[in-house]
């Protein structure tokens, strides 16, 4: 029965069974190609890139991403897994060599290692491969390892970025901390001093002048006017010291400052005035922010040991007056510049009083920003920037 039914339908059954099997290839083949175009999209949606490596022939076949991104022509197949060795930073090179020579002899998990990839234009970019083997040999070699890269330049970008924001505002903090500190101790300490230095010069005028205690009378009085001075600094860099405000121009203050300028730095330091054609006025105090320009001047003339120039150069930016003073020192290290505004602070010798501590505190007092920009060997920028008085008329 069974073999009439097979000849006797032979036909029907054949193309029965031949009809089936093509409908369902085409719903593998659609399926197939859905489930590839998801991927892609996915793949493309996420900025991700593939690749498969095979490591016994060290043969790559990379997504042509790689090659866009760093703005490079596309390798010849056999030739892309030596376009990328050269194209890989050689500090990372030698990093990862031992990692990725460990994954392949014990795959466990996936192997994810950071690269830096030399650009067309010379600058690098970062780029995360994350592969796992997935194919060995019968000795147990791995010949095929498969993956993903991405580009994640801005994600480390921004990551540094909010490091540095971040310790902005720890120092900022620390500063404020600071000041709240010295302009509370300056405050009383100062008013001791003034009943002191007042009680000094009425003895002394009650005195005879060849009384013989009449020096130590007036070594003592010298000295508390030095500490009062201290404590005028103090106030400055707590940023509480009285304001005389008024209005001028950053421009004229820092010409009227040239014969000042001229003998309080050394013969072999010239000073390059840079100064906006047309500035707004500002309102301060004309004679603290004087003190600001002259103290960062000084410290750029000693930077360079006496010899070299110091920019001075002003202008209108973001709807702010701007001030940069720059050297030709000889920089410095990032510790330092983590404490260039700490009271007290110096690099050269002790008893250097507040310097740019009070720089800061008058800058702050005055609504400015102040910020520093150096490394060894290219010198030092220091930058503040003032509001300026709306609607005022350029010099």
């Amino acid at each position: 029965l069974g073999f009439v039914i097979l000849v006797g339908f032979h036909g029907h059954f054949q193309s029965l069974g031949y009809h089936e099997s093509l409908h369902n290839e085409a719903m593998f083949t659609d399926e197939l190609l859905s489930a590839r175009e998801r991927l892609e999209l996915v793949v493309k949606g996420s900025n991700l890139g593939t690749f498969d490596w095979f490591p016994v022939e060290d043969h790559l076949d990379i997504d042509d991403k790689l090659w866009e991104i760093l703005n490079q022509p596309v390798p010849a197949t056999d030739e892309a897994s030596r376009v990328l060795m050269r194209t890989i930073h050689r500090g990372d090179l030698e990093r990862h060599r031992k990692v990725i020579g460990a994954y392949l002899k014990d795959d466990r998990g996936v192997c994810e290692v950071d690269f830096r990839l030399r650009a067309d234009d010379g600058h690098f970019e970062v780029f995360r491969f994350r592969g796992k083997v997935v194919r060995r040999n019968a000795q147990g070699r791995a010949t095929r390892v498969s993956g993903t890269f991405l580009d994640i330049t801005a994600e480390i970008e921004a990551a540094e970025e909010k490091a540095r924001w971040q310790a902005q505002v720890q120092h900022s903090e620390k500063l404020k901390t600071l000041g709240i500190l010295a302009g509370g101790v300056a405050h009383d300490f100062n008013n001791l001093l003034a009943s002191y230095i007042g009680s000094l010069e009425l003895i002394e005028m009650q005195v005879e002048n060849d009384a013989p205690f009449l020096p130590d009378l007036q070594r003592a009085r010298e000295s508390a006017m030095e500490a009062a001075a201290l404590c005028d600094q103090l106030l400055s860099y707590a940023g509480k010291r009285s304001l005389n405000c008024e209005r001028f121009c950053l421009n004229t203050l820092i010409r009227k400052m040239a014969q000042l300028l001229a003998v309080s730095t050394p013969s072999d330091v010239e000073i390059d005035l840079q100064l906006a054609q047309q500035l707004p006025l500002l309102e301060g105090d004309p004679s603290q922010l004087r003190q600001v320009v002259l103290n960062l001047i000084l410290n750029a003339a000693e930077a360079m040991e006496g010899r070299g120039t110091v920019a001075v150069a002003t202008s209108l930016e973001n709807g702010r007056v701007w001030l940069r003073v720059k050297d030709q020192g000889a920089g410095m290290e990032p510790e330092v510049v983590a404490r260039i505004f700490d009271p007290f602070f110096t690099t050269k010798f002790t008893g250097r009083g507040l310097g740019l501590a009070a720089v800061y505190g008058i800058v702050e007092a005055h609504q400015g920003k102040i910020q520093v920009d150096t490394a060894p060997g290219r010198g030092t920028t220091v930058t503040l920037n003032l509001p300026y008085v709306p609607g005022s008329l350029p010099e």
